[in-house]
């Protein structure tokens, strides 16, 4: 009887675990892929602020840039990981004039630009691929 209901158990949560997980990345859950490849813009301008970020999860030391677009208005840019900068010998000073293909998104009432590719004096980075995936990354994630 103890057995039969424990399995039952089992069951269940590796049921409501997969259903959980399938829902975890529909369109309209807060966790949805944050790179959106329809809504990518051109922005050009100056570099104001070099800024690095790390989160308390042993993620990578993140880059982003503050950069002063032509309409005045200064937009921070989520470039990369410092350590795939470095890597690609990829270096960004203040002051320097750039041109950033990026997409807008919203996520807890914040607004970030994911950067796709960064043109530099005449000199272009991809930091995504064009379906958005971060080629810092070694492998894709599982669908």
């Amino acid at each position: 009887m103890r057995k039969a209901i424990f399995i039952r158990g089992i069951i269940a949560f590796a049921f409501l675990s997969f259903l959980f997980s399938s829902v975890g990345w529909s369109q309209r859950h807060p966790r949805r892929p944050m790179f959106n490849n329809k809504q990518i813009k051109k922005y050009v301008g100056k570099i104001v602020k070099i800024e690095e970020i790390s989160s308390v999860r042993r993620r990578p030391v993140f880059v982003v840039i503050h950069v002063k677009v032509t309409s005045g208005k200064i937009i921070p840019f989520r470039v990369a990981p410092q350590t795939f900068l470095q890597e690609k010998k990829i270096v960004f000073m203040k002051g320097q004039p750039v041109t950033i293909f990026a997409a807008k998104r919203t996520f807890r009432d914040r607004t970030l630009y994911f950067t796709q590719r960064v043109l530099v004096k005449g000199k272009e980075w991809r930091l995504r691929s064009k379906d958005g995936f971060p080629l810092w990354r070694k492998r894709r994630p599982r669908r």
